[in-house]
């Protein structure tokens, strides 16, 4: 890692007490007339004992933060001016931004980022600061004081071992977490803290007996069904780790943001029937997704009526012979309305068997020849869509109006019209993929461009977004909570098979 001097100007600001409590060797280049940097390797310890922000697992120090504050202010020729910032997952007001031109990004991280960036209102006042990565998402670096590769726990009960044979899993009030959950959203924060691609949202909690920050991580969000069958407060159930990802506990937060821990299981008889798997019971289907998702029902009906016309003089089953390894196919045109019987003309989608009639997979025809792999996968069917209202900014949007864009949109899927397009960003509560709808406009106001539903493939209502200045961000439920969890990664629309034309090439 390598942090920078700079010349007269820094003078009054680094001293001689800082340049030793940082362990660095500051050379001041003495040319008034053009700020220059030199690069000065920082020991270990410096790194350790500096405070700074975390990106992932790549460190920036105050100093190099301070250092591009100082860019900021002082117009230099050959140096970017400050720009606007406005992300409304991260803040409702606007702030400006500027580089750290400093930091030398390690060969570890130039995988996963490409720049970092200081945000503030007011030089000298970092509000944050955020790394860019390769496919221009902006995620939130974390405040420490310590660096997390040294952090420890007081109470080693505190650590994974929580998750072992005798625990099957945690009460967070009428919610049962099995340790499987558990497990899989741990290995997710585990691996999102190594590569530096996720967002850390930190623990607001005290954990009595574990030392240094805390970083929390959503498992569940469901609402509380009282004993009388009558919805009263959600609850959202989070893995709390260290920052360094290590398993701390269980806790869950009620509407008003009170936290408390879960009890942990050891006897199955003690584990209730999670509301979850009561109330949002789905089943994985698996198929192919080519912009439209082609479902292996339909697939099955198709080869069964290509096999019937085998020795009719009809277009389809039509033989192809392609050569190489894929030899002598037979071509069957698939239909985003899922009609099994073709008319004789071409489709944008093929279903490729051999001879046998044994499905080699799924295309997208693009121009005469080119056929392109659809992905073959499963996706979750018949779950409970969202069914609250949601409150966008300041404006309420009523469950009933975000249903009737879900319907409209579910309604132009088997057409080849602009929307539903396919959606690209952080996932919902309902699980995806996902398509959103076209822009609701009557909603436009002045802080405010419009508002979309996205949907999944089978049409059930997973949340609401909404665009400002150019940026998308979630809606909140009216209770405050948000589908999937607040997050700061880019919400983009593309056309639905914009994916496949990098998809291997069958011919």
């Amino acid at each position: 890692m390598s942090v920078y001097a700079v010349k007269s100007v820094l003078t009054n600001s680094i001293s001689t007490h800082v340049a030793m409590r940082y362990h660095l060797v500051l050379p001041v280049m003495l040319n008034a007339s053009l700020l220059q940097v030199v690069p000065v390797a920082t020991t270990l310890m410096a790194r350790e004992a500096a405070p700074g922000y975390m990106c992932g697992n790549e460190y920036i120090s105050d100093l190099e933060v301070k250092v591009a504050f100082i860019y900021a202010a002082h117009k230099l020729d050959g140096r970017p001016t400050p720009s606007h910032y406005y992300n409304p997952e991260f803040s409702r007001r606007r702030h400006r931004m500027y580089p750290i031109l400093t930091h030398e990004i390690s060969e570890a991280a130039k995988g996963f980022h490409k720049s970092y960036y200081v945000i503030y209102e007011q030089i000298d006042r970092p509000i944050t600061v955020i790394a860019v990565t390769l496919g221009n998402e902006h995620i939130q670096c974390s405040r420490t004081n310590d660096s997390p590769r040294t952090q420890t726990s007081s109470d080693s009960s505190l650590s994974i071992s929580h998750i072992n044979d005798a625990i099957i899993g945690y009460k967070c009030g009428p919610e049962f977490i099995g340790n499987k959950q558990i497990e899989e959203k741990l290995d997710l924060a585990q691996r999102t803290i190594r590569d530096g691609v996720g967002y850390y949202n930190p623990f607001p909690g005290t954990i009595l007996g574990s030392i240094g920050r805390h970083l929390m991580w959503p498992l569940v969000n469901t609402p509380h069904h009282s004993s009388t069958g009558e919805t009263s407060e959600p609850i959202t159930c989070f893995l709390i780790t260290s920052e360094s990802g290590s398993f701390v506990l269980v806790s869950y937060r009620f509407l008003h943001g009170d936290y408390k821990q879960c009890d942990a299981i050891t006897d199955k008889s003690d584990a209730p029937i999670s509301t979850l798997q009561t109330t949002n019971r789905k089943t994985k289907k698996m198929g192919y997704l080519c912009g439209v998702f082609f479902d292996d029902d339909y697939i099955s009906q198709c080869i069964e009526t290509a096999k019937n016309r085998k020795n009719y003089y009809a277009v389809f089953p039509q033989l192809q012979i392609w050569g190489g390894e894929m030899g002598d196919v037979l071509l069957w045109p698939l239909y985003a309305s899922k009609d099994p019987n073709p008319i004789a003309k071409r489709s944008r989608y093929y279903l490729i068997m051999d001879t046998k009639f044994q499905t080699i997979g799924v295309a997208r025809r693009f121009g005469q020849s080119d056929y392109r792999e659809c992905e073959r996968r499963g996706i979750d069917w018949n779950q409970k869509p969202e069914n609250s209202d949601f409150t966008c900014l300041d404006q309420n949007v009523p469950i009933s109006e975000a249903n009737k864009m879900a319907e409209a949109a579910c309604d132009e899927i088997p057409k080849h019209n602009t929307y539903p397009k396919a959606y690209e960003g952080p996932d919902f509560d309902v699980s995806g993929p996902y398509l959103i709808t076209q822009p609701s406009s009557k909603r436009k106001l002045i802080i405010m461009d419009s508002i979309q539903a996205v949907i999944t493939y089978d049409c059930k209502l997973a949340g609401v977004v909404y665009s400002t200045y150019g940026f998308y961000a979630k809606c909140g439920r009216k209770d405050g909570s948000t589908p999937g969890g607040v997050s700061l990664k880019t919400i983009r629309q593309h056309e639905k098979d914009y994916n496949l034309r990098g998809n291997r090439k069958f011919h």
